[in-house]
């Protein structure tokens, strides 16, 4: 099969569509792509405040004082710190079945990974940060085919991308660890005392279902 010949043909096939459209398709593919735009835009920004939240408290002094030549050494510790807290959950009753459960069935490697959390939030935000670029060529691609053909191209692939990042968010979200967390009443960074894990996995949830 001659790759080239599928794609000249696959371009020609998108330009002669976009000949035959009436303006008012075109306005709706831009304002589709301008919908994609702010969407991800305002989610992907949430996820990197996130993201940047957990390399500050990474990279805080008091931080890396407490668990430096420590079990929990190499650990994110924006993922591990609600685990020293015991008396900062919701339910404490629940908070220590769970942690039996933990005990029993995790290796030393798996615990100190913890909930996981800021995996959700560099990946789901790349791929949002992504998916609002792939819009701007949408946005583009009202009016012109280069960028509506590369933006067709692209969306299959950031489809796939997209569905990794729900299954990662569901996955670290909800299974023992991050159910754990999300009972946390603990503030993960000290600078700002009014959010704590319970706020972080709601905002998880609220982008899981957008």
């Amino acid at each position: 099969m001659d790759l080239s010949l599928q794609f000249e043909s696959f371009r020609e096939g998108i330009k002669h569509g976009m000949r035959r459209e009436p303006q008012k398709k075109k306005y709706c593919v831009a304002c589709g792509g301008f919908v994609t735009l702010i969407c991800s835009l305002i989610l992907g920004s949430m996820q990197m405040s996130s993201w940047g939240n957990t390399l500050y408290i990474q990279n805080n002094f008091n931080n890396t004082e407490l668990y430096n030549n420590s079990f929990w050494e190499n650990s994110t510790y924006y993922d591990i710190q609600f685990l020293f807290h015991n008396q900062s959950f919701e339910d404490p009753a629940a908070a220590q079945a769970l942690n039996l459960t933990l005990n029993s069935t995790l290796t030393e490697s798996e615990k100190k990974k913890g909930c996981q959390w800021s995996t959700i939030y560099v990946f789901s935000g790349f791929v949002l940060i992504l998916l609002a670029c792939n819009a701007v060529l949408l946005i583009l691609g009202g009016w012109f085919y280069q960028p509506r053909a590369i933006s067709i191209f692209c969306h299959g692939f950031l489809t796939i991308i997209n569905l990794v990042a729900v299954i990662i968010t569901y996955r670290f979200r909800f299974r023992d660890q991050g159910r754990l967390a999300a009972m946390s009443t603990l503030p993960p960074n000290e600078n700002d005392p009014s959010r704590t894990y319970q706020d972080d996995a709601r905002s998880i949830e609220k982008i899981f279902i957008w």
